[in-house]
């Protein structure tokens, strides 16, 4: 317990703002991973938490836990439980206005990149320019699986000229495009360039942005005396045609539309 003594007399709070006092008090005494344990039961209930936290307990790097509250350890969780041989690589985009990182500017959110192999800033800087971002700031942190297994986590700060490219959209449809084109890139299944700028700009997903990709490399062929960089470049300062020519392409070879939708919709 604690006794609170002043000069002119302690006047104690009461009701909410007691309890309020009471659960801040308690929480001063837990250490980080025992709030972890709190939150995660309150987030996911105590089977999922235990799930979560067993495999990590005892992981965490000082540095790591300054840096982030139970909440947020609790979101890394669950992306670090999918490493393994065929998912070896997560990421998750954030508001770091909601978060670790802090700040109000509406241009900047943070990406967590979570791999069990070391990932090379030089490898991953390119990835963040061809969308249109520049990084501004990267934190890495070392945890350590109870098998001895250590994972990285790359906390990067990513910004943007105009907020508007973030906030054009929902938060959940900007993490799906961004992440899923990282995701995709890392995997292989697609290229880095100009045209993934198009994925926050004309908000295009990653095999949307094939689609205009293949279409450069087929006039290339051609003999079209514009370069690659030319037509990324024309793609992004004419989103609304960027949108049309993958709206005309999915139109015409979308298996899924009926013949009269088809001419409906290329008439349109």
């Amino acid at each position: 317990y604690y006794i609170l003594r002043g000069s002119q007399g302690v006047h104690m709070p009461i009701g909410e703002a007691q309890r309020h006092l009471e659960r801040a008090v308690a929480d001063a005494t837990l250490t980080w991973e025992e709030r972890l344990v709190r939150r995660a039961d309150e987030l996911v209930g105590s089977e999922v938490a235990g799930e979560l936290i067993a495999p990590w307990a005892g992981g965490f790097p000082v540095d790591y836990e300054d840096d982030f509250d139970a909440a947020q350890a609790v979101a890394d969780l669950k992306n670090l439980v999918r490493l393994g041989t065929d998912t070896p690589f997560a990421c998750a985009l954030y508001d770091p206005r909601r978060g670790h990182g802090g700040g109000e500017d509406p241009r900047i959110r943070r990406i967590k990149l979570f791999s069990l192999d070391e990932l090379i800033l030089d490898d991953l800087m390119p990835i963040f320019r061809d969308l249109g971002t520049q990084v501004i700031e990267e934190e890495p942190y070392t945890l350590t699986r109870a098998d001895g297994v250590t994972a990285g986590v790359y906390d990067m700060s990513l910004r943007v000229p105009d907020a508007a490219l973030w906030e054009s959209r929902s938060h959940e449809d900007l993490r799906e495009l961004v992440e899923s084109t990282v995701i995709a890139v890392r995997a292989g299944r697609t290229e880095s360039d100009g045209f993934n700028a198009l994925v926050l700009a004309a908000s295009l997903d990653w095999r949307q942005t094939t689609v205009l990709r293949a279409y450069a490399k087929y006039m290339r062929q051609g003999g079209t005396p514009f370069a690659q960089d030319y037509i990324e470049g024309a793609l992004q300062h004419n989103v609304d045609i960027a949108r049309q020519l993958v709206r005309l392409f999915e139109t015409r070879f979308d298996p899924a539309l009926s013949e009269e939708t088809r001419q409906q919709e290329e008439a349109a």
